[in-house]
């Protein structure tokens, strides 16, 4: 009788460390990984924004640029609404708000000027509580 008992309490304790693991750590690690991938992409990026009077290589970066802010704005949208309640409410106390910060990726990935995408990536920095870099 012990080792059935035994048995039901590891299958039990496996299934609730499956769901656990399915639906509130893997969210909070693939919103950690897009945050990491947007510091990395805006760095990159950073003198990529107007394509006139630009070589090939620093037009296409333009394009790439464009399209990868695409991709992290539905990136984080997706993942926004996949993590758990008490990690978003964890994310608003702390002054986290990757849905807007969804809607700055997608106005800075037509964005061409200088000073208005500055303006958005401050604001995406803002937004994802990213320190900004020191001049």
């Amino acid at each position: 009788m012990d080792k059935f008992l035994i048995t039901i309490f590891s299958i039990f304790c496996g299934a609730v460390g499956f769901l656990f693991t399915n639906f509130w750590f893997q969210p909070i690690l693939r919103y950690r990984q897009i945050k990491s991938q947007i510091i990395s992409d805006i760095v990159f990026y950073a003198n990529a924004i107007n394509p006139e009077n630009l070589n090939d290589e620093m037009k296409q970066r333009v394009i790439d640029r464009m399209v990868s802010n695409r991709k992290h704005s539905a990136d984080l949208t997706a993942c926004f609404y996949n993590l758990p309640s008490f990690y978003r409410f964890y994310l608003r106390k702390r002054g986290e708000k990757p849905d807007f910060a969804s809607r700055e990726f997608m106005g800075l990935s037509n964005t061409t000027e200088y000073e208005s995408a500055n303006r958005r990536i401050d604001k995406i920095q803002e937004l994802l509580k990213i320190i900004p870099k020191v001049d």
